[in-house]
């Protein structure tokens, strides 16, 4: 996410600066077309980050019911060996 944050900045800086140096209206459509792809690129990202979060959630509930599962099966089979 970092990464693709900081093409993104870079790329609108770059066309900010050609605006400038251009006018508002001059900017090559070939920038325009690659800022947008780099926004897409960021918020693309930020879905992913995201998902990974909750896929991390997830897994650790997991492991936390497993535990749990195998603790009670260990309780009931040492409450039958008693």
């Amino acid at each position: 996410l970092r990464d693709r944050q900081a093409d993104y900045s870079r790329i609108h800086w770059e066309n900010e600066e050609l605006k400038q140096r251009l006018g508002e209206d001059e900017l090559p459509q070939a920038r325009i077309d690659l800022e947008a792809a780099a926004l897409h690129a960021v918020q693309n990202a930020e879905v992913a980050l995201a998902q990974a979060r909750i896929n991390a959630e997830q897994a650790a509930q997991a492991e936390i019911e497993g535990i749990a599962a195998a603790e009670a099966r260990l309780r009931e089979a040492e409450a039958r060996l008693a």
